[in-house]
């Protein structure tokens, strides 16, 4: 979906389909993803992605690329916290961050500035 910035963009998607798999360098298989808006040259990319029960995402750094995320269903466990539904984290450039594990599964809803290395 292309943007347009004199207008509000909306995008639906079904809740069955539109599942991919979560493609980076740091990421074991596994993960999944919805993408609303890739990056169109602005570093700007948000997306829905969905951790399984038992999933374990290594602790890593990103040297290009800045996000945020919220949990929006299941819980994230990371640096000694268990984050629920509604709660909110920061990866700053260079911060280097988890590992984070999803125990019994969990749905984050991610904006991500930068080169995300996603594919």
């Amino acid at each position: 979906m292309t943007f347009d910035s004199t207008r509000l963009n909306q995008r639906a998607i079904a809740d069955e389909g539109g599942w991919e798999a979560l493609e980076a360098d740091y990421l074991p298989a596994g993960a999944e993803g919805r993408v609303y808006k890739s990056d169109e040259g602005d570093g700007l990319t948000v997306l829905m992605a969905r951790f399984p029960a038992g999933y374990v995402e290594p602790r890593h750094v990103h040297h290009d690329m800045e996000h945020w995320g919220v949990v929006v269903e299941g819980e994230m466990h990371a640096e000694g916290r268990v984050s629920g539904v509604g709660d909110y984290f920061h990866a700053p450039i260079g911060v280097e961050h988890g590992p984070f594990s999803y125990p019994n599964g969990c749905t984050v809803f991610v904006t991500m500035r930068g080169q995300t290395g996603m594919q």
